[in-house]
């Protein structure tokens, strides 16, 4: 086909060589202003030399204070004007705004945290020795019946264990009889759980600090089931658009969402290959890991990784007899929630809710 690019100026990262090579030679033929980017200069020369009529700028896509000023200079000196994501308190009727939301659950309820733990119980037992790489949505159209299960003399370690869904996680596989290790940043929080469960063991340790969580894991020895559950997720800062979004709220979400768990899960399979034992491993992602949700671009990104990560993991673990799941739930009635649903700001809230997801389709995938 022909194209035509005349009086459009065009981007290129890694534009040096390979596809992004090609790519920039086909949109000089088209007519456009190209700048290819690229991290070494020799190669950006040796594509001047070329193509005489290409832009080049050398700068490392890793420091992202230096992209930015480079790209800024490049969209020219007034950049893109952007606006804060519409903050609107007009619902004349709160109640009928959250009916409206719980009519798109397919059992009009909001998922309970025990919905989310049953699913990670069993995905973790025998009982689902069959099943692997799986991205199971728990969005109120799923109900587990009651089900034994039996971990005794098998030790457990769920991450953001100290409140919310991986307090209840915990409960439920001490009561199972698993060792469970619940770990934390926060030390009162873990304090907390200590007074409410006391037989659990406690682990405090920044799970953004990736040498630090090695260390905490590996100390604990012998790991059976691995569930990944902590987060790094506020609605207070759930209100960016994705030009707005910034650098340190996706640093965060990742560091805590994606490279934790990945952490994590590299030392415990590492010993379970090195027993020969198998075992089984949970990652508790989200829904917005599988649909984008408007605001929240850090935390989208961070669990569709997770996502991914699952089914990689699954595949190159299965051999040894490592299963590796992934459980996404949708709004769960955490104690987050509730503060939210109790909060002066609601309606603010729910805006916001509604504006994420009024083009999404809810129910079954």
């Amino acid at each position: 086909m022909a194209y035509n690019f005349t009086g459009k100026r065009a981007l290129v990262t890694g534009g040096s060589r390979g596809i992004g090579k090609v790519i920039v030679k086909d949109l000089i033929d088209a007519g456009a202003e190209v700048f290819a980017l690229a991290k070494t200069q020799a190669n950006l020369d040796k594509l001047k030399y070329e193509i005489p009529n290409v832009n080049i700028i050398a700068v490392d896509l890793a420091d992202w204070d230096a992209t930015r000023k480079t790209v800024e200079i490049i969209v020219s000196p007034t950049g893109v004007r952007t606006e804060l994501f519409e903050k609107v308190m007009n619902s004349p009727d709160l109640k009928k705004v959250y009916d409206e939301m719980l009519v798109r659950h397919p059992l009009g309820k909001i998922t309970e945290m025990k919905d989310v733990s049953n699913a990670v119980m069993f995905l973790l037992s025998d009982k689902a020795s069959m099943i692997t790489g799986t991205i199971l949505p728990v969005d109120s159209g799923y109900m587990f019946m009651k089900m034994a299960y039996n971990f005794t003399g098998k030790r457990a370690l769920v991450t953001g264990g100290s409140r919310g869904i991986g307090k209840v996680i915990v409960k439920d596989l001490i009561d199972a009889g698993a060792e469970v290790y619940a770990l934390a940043k926060t030390q009162t929080n873990l304090d907390k759980l200590k007074s409410e469960i006391p037989n659990v063991n406690l682990i405090a340790v920044d799970l953004a600090d990736w040498d630090a969580t090695r260390i905490a894991v590996e100390n604990i020895g012998d790991v059976d089931l691995l569930v990944n559950n902590a987060v790094f997720f506020d609605e207070k800062i759930a209100d960016y658009s994705f030009i707005e979004t910034p650098y340190e709220f996706l640093e965060q979400s990742i560091n805590v969402n994606l490279k934790s768990a990945f952490n994590i899960s590299q030392v415990v399979a590492r010993n379970m290959m090195k027993r020969s034992s198998g075992g089984a491993i949970i990652n508790v992602s989200s829904l917005a890991g599988l649909r984008p949700f408007k605001g929240v671009s850090f935390y989208c990104v961070s669990k569709a990784g997770m996502d991914m990560m699952t089914k990689v993991m699954a595949l190159e673990l299965g051999p040894h007899n490592i299963r590796v799941n992934t459980v996404s739930p949708t709004n769960v009635r955490t104690e987050r929630f509730e503060k939210v649903m109790n909060s002066p700001d609601l309606k603010k809230i729910v805006k916001q809710i509604r504006q994420r997801t009024k083009k999404m389709k809810h129910g079954h995938f």
